[in-house]
């Protein structure tokens, strides 16, 4: 399940288009220089640098930043602290991607028009890329100087992990019921987003537990409104050919393509209700009261937001 919806290299300019006002691209990149050259030889930094830069439109981060300037919580003094998280879930999700792309997976050869992790380093150093990855996610973390943050988000990321690598375990089965797709998809692809949601609940001085509850069911729905526009991508893909290798659809792994027109038809609907409703639920938080941030927020989470409906909509 990789990254499909937010390729650059796709004519259109990817599908989902946000502002790049309120997200900081270059400062997550020396964020995630910062951590890579720590221990990393010289080698093994262009190596990750291959694999992270340049990136797809980095909706998880995005989101992380966009949520967090839409409570408050993107404050100067605290940027380093939220840049790290959000490298954090760049290192876990592009783990999984390297991981995803494997002969014994996906058997995918091309990620973002470039050449798998597999291919072009060799199948044993992707594994163990993808292992470094996973290692570096956390070590972001320990980074993060407020011990109260810190210790919430180790407890979030190290919950997420574990489901993304259990929603893994559990696709290559090959089955292709309903209720097992959606519990692969709220695993492999919803873990991290609904991290992403939580993560500025962290750096919220007094948010409550609606609040937190309200950012839980934002970053689920929208974890499965994303895999779900994925997968018609990943059709469109197969039946031109532009898919070079592997993908869930081929293989007959947890795609809704697998579905019958009718259950795909009732789970796009269903996804896209699902979404709308957390979206107007977590805009009751904060009442009118929000600044020109938060007011440039919450039109970039639109944007966000209807670029993704607009897809399962086509």
């Amino acid at each position: 399940m990789g990254d499909a919806l937010v390729k650059p290299e796709e004519g259109s300019g990817g599908v989902l288009s946000v502002p790049e006002e309120l997200f900081d691209h270059s400062f997550l990149d020396t964020v995630l220089q910062d951590v890579i050259t720590e221990f990393c030889s010289l080698e093994e930094q262009d190596q990750l640098r291959y694999l992270l830069i340049p990136a797809g439109k980095r909706i998880r981060p995005r989101m992380l930043v966009l949520l967090a300037a839409l409570f408050g919580a993107l404050e100067d003094s605290r940027k380093r602290d939220l840049y790290l998280a959000a490298a954090s879930i760049e290192f876990l999700h592009n783990a999984s991607l390297v991981h995803d792309d494997l002969p014994a997976l996906d058997n995918d050869s091309f990620r973002r028009g470039r050449a798998a992790a597999h291919i072009r380093f060799g199948e044993a150093n992707a594994v163990l890329l993808g292992d470094l990855l996973s290692a570096l996610a956390f070590r972001a973390l320990s980074e993060i100087k407020d011990p109260g943050c810190q210790v919430a988000l180790l407890q979030l990321f190290s919950v997420a992990n574990v489901r993304v690598q259990l929603g893994q375990l559990r696709d290559v089965k090959n089955v292709s019921q309903k209720e097992v797709i959606t519990e692969v998809h709220a695993l492999k692809t919803g873990a991290l987003f609904e991290a992403c949601a939580l993560v500025p609940f962290s750096f919220i001085h007094h948010g409550s537990c609606q609040l937190q509850e309200g950012l839980r069911q934002f970053g689920i729905t929208f974890g499965a409104a994303f895999q779900a526009a994925n997968d018609m991508i990943d059709e469109k893909q197969v039946e031109h050919q532009d898919r070079k290798g592997g993908s869930d659809l081929s293989q007959g792994r947890g795609s809704l393509c697998t579905l019958s027109r009718e259950e795909r038809s009732a789970m796009l609907w269903q996804r896209q209700s699902d979404l709308l409703q957390a979206y107007d639920g977590l805009l009751s938080f904060g009442g009118k009261s929000r600044g020109e941030e938060e007011k440039r927020a919450q039109s970039h989470l639109q944007t966000l937001i209807e670029s993704l409906c607009a897809r399962l909509d086509g």
